[in-house]
């Protein structure tokens, strides 16, 4: 019997035999091609550019400065009292007997338990350094709260009424405004406003042409208020009459930098 010679197929597929397998393959080597002298102009630029300091961005800068003006609407003062008694007990419950009369009081005038919170209670002992020893002669009882006046037309009669009773300690009468943000805001624009005026009439003069803004920070300001604060010597329990508060203005201010790239 003849044999009959048989020819192995190779990996190559033959054009006529598989031309859809012919036909990838054409494809993925000119992709490769077309990738590596990708790769090749890619890393010629690189080692071009090695050495050399990235290009600079040519910027300059403005400020700005705006300001508006509010009324106070919230007013905030810390009253106390100090009282001291050779017996620990006696003082301490003196002063809270104070303390009680004058929260009391401010409750009458219309002011708000949550408006009205203690920031200050100590007991301590009071020392005789005569004789060149230390000696306990007494105790201090020292409590404070803060007030927070939401109706200004009551400052004076709260003021007042630490007096009444007595109060040794009262101090940092401070007027604020409790929605600032809007103010805050307005007086932000006006210095945006200002800062781009400033850069519009130097680009005008210098004949150079703003690109964008690539910067921008911005400080605020909103000045002390008025402070008001009893003498302690004056103070002596007596009723007194109501101080005059003037309430006055604040001045809310907005300072800002715009940094803009030129060309």
């Amino acid at each position: 019997m003849a044999l009959i010679n048989q020819e192995k197929p190779g990996f190559w597929p033959k054009w006529r035999e598989n031309r859809l397998f012919a036909l990838l393959l054409a494809i993925l080597i000119v992709y490769l091609i077309v990738f590596l002298a990708f790769q090749i102009k890619n890393a010629a630029l690189l080692s071009g550019s090695i050495g050399k300091a990235p290009a600079e961005r040519r910027t300059i800068s403005f400020d700005g400065v705006g300001k508006v003006v509010g009324s106070p609407d919230i007013a905030t003062v810390d009253i106390g009292m100090t009282t001291q008694d050779k017996e620990v007990q006696v003082a301490l419950k003196s002063n809270n007997e104070k303390m009680n009369k004058l929260i009391d009081l401010i409750k009458k005038i219309g002011i708000a338990d949550a408006d009205v919170q203690t920031s200050r209670f100590n007991v301590y002992p009071t020392y005789d350094y005569s004789n060149s020893k230390q000696t306990i002669v007494g105790y201090s009882a020292d409590q404070a709260v803060t007030v927070k006046i939401r109706d200004l037309e009551k400052v004076s009669s709260v003021l007042d009424a630490a007096g009444s009773v007595g109060a040794n300690q009262v101090s940092g009468l401070n007027f604020t405004i409790d929605k600032s943000d809007a103010l805050q805001n307005s007086a932000r624009e006006k210095a945006i406003a200002d800062a781009m005026s400033k850069a519009s009439a130097l680009g005008k003069e210098l004949g150079v042409k703003f690109v964008k803004i690539v910067g921008f920070s911005e400080s605020g300001n909103t000045p002390p208020s008025p402070y008001y604060a009893y003498d302690k010597a004056a103070m002596g329990g007596a009723a007194s009459s109501a101080p005059a508060v003037q309430t006055g203005s604040l001045d809310i201010t907005s300072n800002v930098t715009l940094t803009f790239e030129i060309k």
